[in-house]
């Protein structure tokens, strides 16, 4: 998008001016709408912020450049998601390749200290795990593609590491023995399905750790009543702060 300005010296230094407020904001639409589609969208949005900001409502240009902000950084941060994900799933599926030719070249005579088995199970819940909070999960733009595919990988081996700690301590007999429904969870009796459930069921541990997390966090950013403040007139002051942040 090209500015043209008027031919006269004095009214090309106001015209200047004038567009200053709104020209750092204008430079970070153009530098992050580089390569995307709507391209066309922003080059509209940012000239209608230019003639607002040409015709003296600096505040109204700078709302539309930062309504064009705002709409790249989503545009980003969806392909950010949709480049996680691609880039999680294919580590997955070559971790997963890797670990079934380790469990082939060194096997596990016994299922109670089969690690690759529970290796295998923690890496398909942390993929399931990835898949399940990508909307609520922060991660990188996708201008960012080493950011997201180091913390895709890095979860991804948490996953398999924490599945096989946590089967060592119960071949080991550190956890004492868990009894669920009719399944023992004992040093001696781990089958091959105790230990794909207990390779997998970090998923769900991390899941509820983050569901209290947030919950805590709730509780401890919630406004408390004060004395003596009718109960209505408290739930109205509190929706109004939730509102507002």
């Amino acid at each position: 998008m090209i500015v043209h300005f008027a031919d006269d010296q004095s009214k090309a230094q106001a015209q200047r001016k004038s567009i200053l407020p709104v020209s750092a904001a204008r430079a970070e639409v153009n530098a992050l709408v580089q390569g995307l589609p709507c391209r066309e969208i922003c080059d509209r949005q940012l000239a209608c912020a230019l003639q607002l900001a040409l015709d003296g409502d600096i505040e109204g240009a700078k709302k539309t450049v930062a309504a064009a902000k705002a709409f790249v950084l989503g545009k980003r941060a969806a392909r950010g998601r949709f480049q996680y994900l691609k880039w999680s799933f294919g580590t997955a599926t070559v971790l997963i390749g890797l670990l079934f030719l380790a469990s082939r070249l060194c096997p596990f005579k016994e299922s109670s200290s089969d690690l690759w088995l529970a290796a295998k199970a923690g890496l398909i819940g942390a993929a399931f795990s990835i898949a399940l909070a990508i909307r609520d999960r922060t991660v990188a733009l996708d201008t960012e593609l080493v950011a997201n595919v180091t913390d895709g990988t890095l979860r991804l081996l948490i996953g398999v590491i924490s599945a096989g700690v946590l089967l060592l301590l119960f071949a080991s007999g550190i956890v004492p023995s868990l009894r669920i429904g009719d399944a023992d969870f004992k040093s001696d009796s781990l089958t091959w399905e105790t230990v794909l459930v207990i390779g997998s069921s970090q998923v769900f541990w991390s899941g509820l750790s983050r569901i209290s997390w947030k919950r805590r966090t709730l509780r401890a950013t919630r406004p408390t009543r004060p004395a003596g403040l009718p109960r209505r007139l408290a739930e109205i002051v509190n929706t109004r702060c939730e509102v507002q942040r």
